[in-house]
């Protein structure tokens, strides 16, 4: 199994993106924000997501999880995103709080919501939140079967990936604790062309390149 470094992960953060200048530094797959609670749409989300499907990028649409009800978030994310059956979508689950009010999602909203999404799409989601002892609560058993985005940022400046580093949990699949990961965010300073300062940069967990985008377009076989 081989970690890739060619995906990253936008939102209205970032601006404008040169998307072709984005694929020439080498990036396939961008996981790109497309809502957040229950009305929420992210501004750049059809500009970017045109941007990098024209540019070759494969894209993976988030939805950032709030305290809404949980089925009118799952229908306004797929309304916006326009989830694909089989295609892979994440659900971005960690601390919110707007003008000092605390809209954190709790474990059975974001349970409800994939299942709710699981129902409309055919799979399960790509889950975003902490390392164990660092999420808002803990994950419901349902979400544990979900495969992982696992945030871990290495110590210092990054330049680029390769070297010394611990995973977030050994090798995929591996023990302890044993939580396999398919993609590993190491770093909120990477260094992209055609994206003006940091962003956000992952290592996917694939055999290949091509393993990944199939994995990205269908849902995996089992």
């Amino acid at each position: 199994m081989a970690l890739l470094d060619i995906v990253i992960d936008v939102s209205d953060a970032q601006g404008t993106i040169h998307w072709d200048d984005v694929a020439h530094a080498g990036i396939r797959v961008a996981m790109i924000k497309a809502t957040e609670g229950a009305t929420f749409t992210a501004h750049n989300w059809t500009t970017n997501t045109a941007g990098a499907t024209a540019a070759g990028i494969t894209v993976i649409p988030y939805h950032f999880m709030t305290n809404a009800d949980p089925a009118a978030q799952a229908d306004h994310f797929h309304t916006v995103a326009g989830l694909s059956p089989g295609a892979a979508y994440a659900l971005d689950w960690e601390p919110r709080a707007v003008d000092g009010a605390n809209i954190t999602a709790g474990a059975t909203q974001v349970d409800a919501m994939g299942r709710g999404l699981q129902a409309l799409v055919g799979r399960t989601p790509l889950g975003y939140w902490g390392i164990p002892g660092n999420t808002p609560g803990a994950p419901t058993a349902f979400m544990m079967t979900w495969d992982r985005w696992v945030p871990r940022y290495r110590d210092g400046a990054v330049a680029q990936f390769p070297g010394t580093h611990n995973s977030p949990f050994g090798p995929p699949g591996g023990s302890p604790p044993g939580l396999p990961f398919r993609f590993w965010q190491y770093t909120a300073g990477g260094v992209v062309g055609g994206i003006g300062g940091a962003v956000d940069r992952s290592v996917a967990s694939f055999d290949d390149v091509n393993a990944l985008i199939a994995w990205c377009t269908a849902a995996p076989a089992g």
